[in-house]
């Protein structure tokens, strides 16, 4: 069986699940695009396609199963990373801060994906189930690196205060992690990252911008069979399809 999965937690926030996360329960967007998966049908899952609610189909997903089934994880790179085609803007993901992190909590370095749209093969969602607290731990010490080492995020949310003074400890502060990146809203897929570090054997690779195309990739003529459109392009993305125009 292939099971194709959308996330519409951005609208609606999330209550977290562990004792550690307790104190985050009312941050808002938070997605999990892990943890959905246990309310999934998985018995009989085959392959795994998760996609963000901005997307849009422009052929069979079929043919992604198809194309990308040798191995464990298919994303595309996350944009301003150094795989990106746009260039690497370091501020956006620092690789290098990145992989101290990831050495940090004993993890490989995994190289940035964006997970706004990705495939999961070999039954890889029981390991990363299995590490589903990790996606949480690694959120909240994140977070508090942002509070901790203070930069110019371009952020959506803030931490509220009132939270830090009634929940986090003086052991919290020490479990910290530096953030490697100015953009906040990423927090969760940085999480991702981290906890893919801690799979065994982990094997992964990157759509081919020919099959999945992502942000202002979406604008310019294209055959992909998947556009990841970011909801902030969506009406320039919908105003460029024929059967959109009046």
């Amino acid at each position: 069986m292939r099971l194709v999965y959308y996330s519409i937690a951005c609208m609606a926030g999330s209550r977290c699940e562990t004792q550690c996360m307790e104190s985050i329960r009312s941050l808002r967007r938070y997605n999990e695009r892990i943890l959905s998966l246990r309310h999934c049908p998985l018995e009989n899952a085959e392959q795994i396609l998760y996609l963000d609610c901005d997307t849009y189909f422009f052929s069979d997903v079929a043919q992604l199963f198809d194309r990308y089934s040798g191995a464990q994880w298919y994303a595309r790179e996350e944009p301003s990373s150094s795989r990106g085609p746009f260039g690497y803007d370091r501020d956006y993901v620092d690789e290098s801060l990145l992989e101290q992190v990831a050495r940090t909590v004993l993890r490989e370095p995994v190289m940035p994906y964006s997970t706004g749209c990705f495939l999961m093969n070999h039954r890889l969602w029981e390991s990363l189930l299995e590490h589903a607290n990790d996606i949480l731990a690694f959120t909240w010490r994140l977070l508090l690196g942002q509070c901790r080492w203070p930069r110019a995020y371009e952020c959506q949310y803030e931490l509220p205060l009132s939270i830090l003074r009634a929940h986090v400890t003086s052991n919290d502060w020490r479990e910290a992690l530096p953030y490697p990146s100015r953009n906040a809203w990423i927090v969760e897929q940085v999480a991702i990252w981290l906890t893919l570090g801690g799979v065994r054997g982990l094997t992964h690779d990157t759509f081919s911008p020919s099959d999945v195309v992502q942000g202002g990739e979406c604008l310019a003529p294209h055959d992909a069979v998947l556009a990841h459109y970011y909801s902030g392009n969506e009406r320039a993305f919908f105003e460029r399809l024929p059967w959109c125009q009046a």
